[in-house]
C-alpha cells in the first residue's frame, strides 16, 4: 500500500454521493513523471431518481392511455400530444 488517503471535499456531487476512496497499490513511471492511481466510488440516491425520473412518466402514460377510451377524438389527440411534450421535455 502505498499510504492512506482522506477525501476532504463535499459529499455529494450533483446527483451523485462520494462512497469511498481507494489508494491503489500501483504506481506508473513514464520518463520523468510518475503517476498514483485514486479510485473514487460513486453512488446515486434511488429515491430522487425515482421522483424525477419515473414517477412522471409512470403518470404521463397512465393519462395518456386512459385517453384512449374518451368518446370525443379531439380530446385525445390534444391530451396526447401535450404529454408527449411534457415527456420530451423531462
Amino acid at each position: 500500500m502505498l499510504g492512506n488517503i482522506t477525501y476532504s471535499g463535499p459529499p455529494t456531487i450533483n446527483k451523485f454521493v462520494v462512497n469511498s476512496v481507494k489508494l491503489c497499490n500501483s504506481a506508473y513511471l513514464e520518463g520523468p513523471y510518475s503517476y498514483i492511481i485514486v479510485q473514487f466510488t460513486f453512488t446515486r440516491n434511488l429515491m430522487g431518481s425515482l421522483l424525477n425520473d419515473f414517477l412522471p412518466f409512470l403518470i404521463c402514460s397512465i393519462i395518456g392511455h386512459t385517453t384512449i377510451y374518451y368518446d370525443k377524438f379531439e380530446v385525445a389527440l390534444t391530451t396526447n400530444l401535450s404529454l408527449l411534450l411534457v415527456l420530451v421535455t423531462l
